[in-house]
């Protein structure tokens, strides 16, 4: 599977949030979907000009050939106007038109990154209001690689801040639910909606060091992902 994982290579002061997050958890991505070291790709991001994270990212893509990726996941920092590797709701088009050129027909793009998929009018109340999530970074990142002709695939993202692969709080913005190019979609859909009855399984699951499914989840549909939660319930 031609896949690329970009990863937060230092901790930021005082924390350990790339040593304790970050950096095992995107190897054990890796391991899973047996990608190389060379598949693998850190940036230094403490200390570092945005535009010099957001080129590392950027000269990495350049090196895949055209149509060659599966997707690519970011495991980093994120806010609802952006992640740590220097993209922001301002440059989001320049990532995406990478995007839409270096990989396949229906890509898989994962930000395992806090609140991207939040927007800047959030709500605490993710148990009662929905994703709400329309005009974030996921969101914008969807669109725009709608907008380059993208029409299948997904783009994974976190509502909340909470852990880097397994907060539950998280959204799926499709690029087939996108009618028109221009306008871009309506934001996400919970991949599991907090209360349904898959809920509590769906948090247990990705919690449990033993189980995959918060690497697997992404190359998933959602009905599949329901299916495996049910057959647990039994």
């Amino acid at each position: 599977m031609p896949f690329l994982a970009f990863y937060s290579s230092t901790n930021t002061k005082g924390r350990h949030d790339a040593t304790g997050a970050f950096i095992p958890e995107v190897k054990r991505f890796a391991k899973l979907h047996s990608l190389s070291t060379a598949d693998l790709v850190p940036v230094k991001c403490v200390g570092v000009p945005r535009e010099r994270r957001a080129a590392v990212v950027t000269e990495r893509l350049r090196g895949c050939a055209d149509g060659s990726l599966a997707g690519v996941a970011f495991f980093c920092h994120g806010w609802p106007s952006g992640i740590q590797f220097g993209f922001d709701l301002q440059n989001v088009g320049a990532l995406a038109r990478l995007l839409a050129v270096k990989t396949e027909r229906a890509p898989v793009v994962v930000l395992y990154a806090c609140l991207t998929a939040e927007n800047a009018e959030r709500d605490q109340d993710v148990e009662n209001v929905g994703p709400g999530t329309d005009g974030g970074f996921a969101d914008a990142l969807r669109d725009r690689l709608a907008e380059e002709g993208k029409t299948e695939g997904w783009v994974d993202a976190h509502k909340t801040a909470g852990h880097s692969t397994w907060n539950p709080f998280l959204v799926r913005f499709r690029l087939a639910d996108v009618e028109d190019r221009q306008l871009g979609g309506v934001g996400g859909e919970w991949i599991v909606a907090p209360g349904s009855e898959h809920w509590h399984e769906w948090r247990r699951r990705l919690a449990c060091s033993e189980d995959a499914l918060r690497y697997r989840f992404p190359f998933l549909t959602t009905f599949q992902i329901k299916t495996d939660l049910q057959k647990c319930r039994f």
